[in-house]
């Protein structure tokens, strides 16, 4: 396969499906028909490009997750559950399609920009740290509830579908 379409290489699926890459998926269905590592059902590193044309820069994680479920998840398709006083560093978390719920001590989810649904920590008796920076859109709503924070980190916020609640008792930094 030479890329070039003047011969019968790579042009089996007929003159409208025709494959430049030479990856095995056709024009219409591969998400960059230019480059041969980037193709439906290709390994998805986080590197920066949508390798398996899913819409997400690496691992798509299908249905509810925990923090111990979640770890290297691109997106959860689901909601997000966090247990009791647990810490979470989802360093992949890009998207989460339902809620985020619990009540944790920390999560750094510090690539995070979307949640569909509502973050709802309820009543989190001490809430270490709480970082999602590049967050900038909540359909839902944000409740936040703790008896002390540690730090939280929000900057980013844009879009919020519902009522915001930061209700605290001992905040000592919000930005």
């Amino acid at each position: 396969c030479d890329g070039i379409l003047d011969d019968d290489e790579c042009d089996a699926f007929g003159p409208t499906d025709e494959d430049q890459d030479c990856d095995g998926s056709p024009v219409t269905e591969d998400c960059d028909d230019a480059d041969p590592s980037r193709y439906p059902g290709a390994p998805d590193p986080q590197n920066g490009e949508d390798n398996n044309c899913d819409g997400v820069d690496g691992l798509l994680c299908e249905g509810d997750r925990t923090e111990a479920t979640a770890t290297g998840c691109s997106r959860i398709t689901g909601n997000l559950e966090l247990g009791d006083g647990s810490s979470a560093q989802l360093d992949t978390l890009q998207i989460v399609d339902g809620s985020i719920t619990g009540t944790p001590y920390s999560l750094v989810a510090r690539r995070l920009h979307t949640v569909g649904g509502n973050i709802d920590f309820g009543y989190a008796s001490e809430l270490g740290t709480l970082t999602l920076g590049a967050l900038t859109n909540v359909g839902g709503h944000v409740n936040i509830t703790s008896a002390y924070w540690l730090d939280a980190a929000l900057d980013q916020l844009q879009t919020v579908g519902g009522d915001v609640v930061l209700d605290d008792l001992g905040i000592h930094a919000v930005s």
